[in-house]
């Protein structure tokens, strides 16, 4: 085994130790949208199908309802199934772990009847623990093949710990979001693999890498598709002028990966609505809707009446706790102004920036700015984490770019350390002293400043300050400098800050989107609290 393999394998052990032990203090228990995807797992292992009735009328005292999806599900008209829209495949990704927790407790002599007691939840909840682990080691594995040793050791860690990553994947570890983490970084690894292998294994993979995805995100799809994209040219201009036969078969094999990795949900739907193809958003248009299910309110995705709320999310117009975490806005100006020579990385960022664009307006400029400051829940950004890798590489930019310079050096060690600190500080103040932290701020700034008067910031930044600086020195046992990095044209940087800056500028979301209005409309099922 190689020095590389035995790193990796440090690295996945030390990072399932550290969240293993967060897991165990940390975890709340499932609820909220956690519950529906719970109850696929549930139905599986218990039930051996997919029809959830059972499992959403199931009395559950946590929730306001009585039962666990308190009668908020639809009923297909065709089938008589219960449905909801939330995709399965976080669902079935706890199976493995839930049926341990089944097959335990069968040896022990069935102590524990009841599917949703806390002695199962906490099993089927460790999966998103065990999956964090394998993002660390996949965005490690990159870094280390394509940067300095120092950004591969370094930048996981930082993410994980300086947004909102830990949250989702110790804390609030039924939702989704570190689940799509996973399987974005894991099929950034295969379209990587590919790229280099050009062999039909490697096809298979990333098809199975985008198919999984699609299984626990709809939009998922559309990453797939642009990778897809980027392989497909990568592939053409490597085989022109030759037999395309190779390139055929690993596209062929990349869409029975696919299909393979989506068979859970398309399978789903044909049990749910009769047929593979009808996705639950067709269904519920026709749907019997349960007593107390609520209207959803219409909304348009790609309009200009969107720009409001996508450019107040990067800039943080209006509240500056629950919509956006600093590294991702650094990552997002490394991207911008800076870029990798090696050719695979460079592919790989290109369609992780026109997959970015997509999704801020298809999901991120409707929801997670419309949703959070009408419905204020969740802890960050959380959708950002689906993109999470591509924010991870363009601080991994900046990263390499800082270490040519000694004051680089020490100003992106020390910018850094303050991102870390300020961003476990956050999560330990919503955790215990929420009130004083939402109270303290309305903007990026406000906030900022709250945080970095407390004297644990300050420490944690001076801890990690000599960390990251020793890390920046680290190349790597080849010895040679990673071929990254040219700064992009002026022309290319001024339009891109001018295309993000402008519109903040010209555009306010509009008044009528407040917490007040929104409960009138009776839009979400939050507001009945």
């Amino acid at each position: 085994m190689d020095a590389r393999k035995k790193t990796g394998g440090a690295y996945f052990i030390l990072s399932l130790a550290l969240l293993t032990v967060f897991y165990a203090g940390g975890f709340l228990g499932f609820q909220s949208d956690a519950l529906y995807y719970y109850s696929v797992a549930v139905s599986i292992v218990w039930d051996q199908d997919l029809d959830l009735r059972n499992q959403y009328d199931r009395p559950f005292p946590g929730s306001p309802g009585g039962t666990v999806a308190s009668g908020q599900y639809f009923v297909d008209r065709t089938t008589g199934k219960a449905f909801t829209l939330f995709n399965p495949g976080t669902g079935i990704l706890m199976v493995p772990m839930l049926a341990l927790a089944r097959g335990i407790d069968a040896v022990r002599g069935g102590r524990h009847p009841n599917p949703y007691e806390a002695y199962y939840q906490r099993f089927a909840g460790a999966t998103s623990v065990i999956l964090t682990a394998f993002a660390l080691l996949l965005l490690f594995s990159i870094l280390r093949r394509y940067t300095s040793l120092g950004a591969a050791l370094a930048l996981p860690p930082l993410f994980l710990f300086g947004t909102n990553w830990l949250f989702y994947a110790v804390i609030f570890a039924g939702w989704s979001h570190a689940y799509a983490l996973f399987l974005t970084a894991f099929l950034a690894w295969t379209s990587l693999r590919r790229l280099e292998r050009r062999d039909v294994v490697s096809a298979a993979l990333f098809g199975l890498a985008g198919g999984a995805l699609f299984t626990t995100r709809n939009f998922g799809i559309v990453i797939f598709v642009f990778f897809a994209a980027g392989l497909a040219a990568a592939e053409l201009r490597n085989r022109r002028g030759q037999r395309g036969g190779s390139t055929l078969a690993g596209g062929f094999a990349a869409g029975l990966g696919f299909l393979l990795g989506a068979a859970p949900q398309l399978y789903a739907f044909a049990v749910l609505h009769g047929n593979p193809f009808r996705t639950s958003f067709a269904a519920a248009a026709e749907a019997v809707k349960p007593f107390g299910f609520l209207e959803a309110e219409p909304f348009r995705v790609l309009t200009l009446s969107n720009l409001p709320y996508l450019f107040s999310n990067l800039f943080n117009l209006e509240n500056g706790l629950f919509v956006f975490h600093p590294l991702y806005l650094a990552g997002l100006a490394g991207a911008v102004l800076l870029g990798f020579r090696e050719r695979r990385l460079r592919l790989l960022m290109t369609a992780f920036s026109a997959a970015a664009v997509i999704f801020w307006f298809a999901d991120a400029a409707y929801y997670d700015n419309w949703f959070h400051r009408a419905a204020g829940s969740g802890f960050g950004h959380r959708r950002f984490l689906d993109l999470l890798p591509f924010f991870l590489f363009g601080a991994a930019l900046i990263w390499e770019k800082a270490r040519e310079r000694r004051w680089s050096r020490r100003a992106a060690a020390l910018g850094a350390s303050l991102l870390l600190s300020c961003g476990i500080v956050l999560l330990y103040d919503f955790l215990f002293e929420s009130k004083a932290v939402s109270e303290a701020k309305s903007t990026l700034f406000d906030l900022s400043a709250f945080l970095l008067k407390d004297v644990k910031t300050i420490f944690i930044a001076a801890a990690f300050y000599a960390v990251f600086l020793g890390a920046m020195r680290l190349r790597g046992q080849e010895g040679s400098a990673p071929a990254l990095v040219a700064w992009r044209k002026p022309v290319l940087i001024g339009l891109t800050l001018a295309a993000m800056i402008v519109p903040a500028v010209l555009f306010r979301p509009a008044p009528s989107w407040s917490r007040s209005v929104f409960c009138r409309r009776r839009a979400f099922s939050l507001c009945i609290r």
